[in-house]
């Protein structure tokens, strides 16, 4: 009797064999952890790549929200209804927007539509820059003549019709209003929501009480809030700059281009480089003198090294300092991802992931990898 009851006895809630070793759960352990980490990863990212029309206005309705929820509160301590404040933030928005892009739209087209013919001028003024390759392209055209000689072969060409452009732009157009009508009406009711859904959401974090996930919840958003506050207040700020600049130099259309650097502030590193590619070519193209003409991208680089390097540290100090290699491959990775709304969206993503994660046991050497 005594070995039945030794046998049937728990020790910590497990069965106890006969040889004495209590029963373990399955645990997956070495390669087979590994393997089914890496296809979980795989997952993740088919779906994110997948997902990109339903996620990518979910993501934009998010981060707008934690963008516009202090005007909200603002318009609500001046005893406006939540509801009526967030549907006033949301059509001044629009509004705001709408007339941007009508104001910008018209110059953007045309510089775009006539970027070949400006491209060949500045192949002509640069051709200086070709001489110490003549010898290359006399010996390339000596080639050509050998090739020349041997006998042609016609090849039978093949016509393929494609897709007139109207049409694929008028599909896109579509798209894009149903995106744009879904992602609108999301952000309203995120915005006039009485308890935030990132704190709703806090339930399914996986430490803690209720009210530590919630009280997680609020910081995050609360840091995202001013992070993304700030980020736009400095953009805009180097968008006036570079438009007073561009109107010193003589560049047509300052306000374009002023609008182009905000918006690719929003994209370290490598949007200040993409910001002074497009103005050297728009400068070479509508300056006569060469000198004066690439003193745009020069001013425009040297705006943009004030901004990153004295001014952004100085207002958000230590907060929110992220690792250059971190958010370069943000950027990348989100652009693979999502194209150049992912890049737009990549440091406002991470940042939101470094509060998260600076929140969560266990997770601190993963924050302090992003940490500069």
């Amino acid at each position: 009797m005594q070995g039945a009851e030794a046998a049937a006895c728990r020790v910590d809630g497990a069965r106890v064999r006969s040889h004495g070793r209590a029963e373990r759960p399955f645990a997956l352990r070495g390669p087979a952890q590994g393997a089914v980490t890496g296809l979980f990863l795989l997952a993740l990212i088919f779906a994110v790549v997948a997902g990109r029309p339903l996620l990518l206005p979910l993501m934009l309705s998010g981060l707008a929200s934690a963008l516009l929820a202090p005007v909200v509160a603002l318009l609500q301590r001046c005893r406006i209804p939540r509801s009526v404040g967030a549907l006033l933030v949301v059509v001044g928005l629009v509004v705001l927007v709408s007339t941007a892009v009508w104001r910008l739209s018209r110059p953007a087209v045309e510089w775009i539509e006539s970027a070949p013919r400006r491209l060949e001028h500045v192949e002509e003024r640069l051709s200086v820059l070709r001489r110490p390759i003549a010898k290359v392209s006399e010996a390339a055209e000596r080639v050509g003549e050998i090739a020349r000689m041997e006998p042609a072969v016609r090849a039978q060409q093949v016509v393929v019709r494609s897709p007139s452009l109207g049409d694929v732009a008028f599909a896109r157009a579509g798209r894009f209003m149903v995106q744009l009508i879904t992602m609108l009406a999301l952000l309203y009711f995120l915005l006039a929501a009485r308890e935030p859904m990132l704190v709703r959401l806090a339930g399914f974090l996986p430490f803690g009480s209720y009210e530590d996930r919630s009280s997680v919840a609020r910081r995050v958003r609360g840091e995202m809030s001013r992070y993304l506050l700030t980020a736009t207040v400095i953009n805009l700020g180097l968008g006036l700059a570079v438009a007073g600049a561009m109107e010193l130099v003589g560049l047509p259309n300052p306000l374009l281009w002023g609008a182009m650097a905000a918006l690719l502030n929003y994209v370290p590193y490598v949007g200040a480089f993409a910001g002074v590619a497009i103005l050297a070519v728009a400068a070479l193209t509508s300056i006569d003198h060469v000198g004066r003409a690439l003193l745009a991208p020069g001013l425009y680089l040297f705006l943009n090294a004030i901004e990153g390097l004295f001014l952004t540290p100085a207002v958000m100090g230590h907060r929110m300092q992220l690792n250059p290699v971190a958010v370069l491959v943000s950027v990348m990775l989100w652009g693979w991802f999502w194209g150049i709304p992912g890049a737009l969206l990549a440091v406002p993503i991470l940042a939101g992931a470094k509060v998260l994660i600076d929140a969560s046991p266990g997770l601190e050497r993963v924050g302090d990898l992003l940490e500069r």
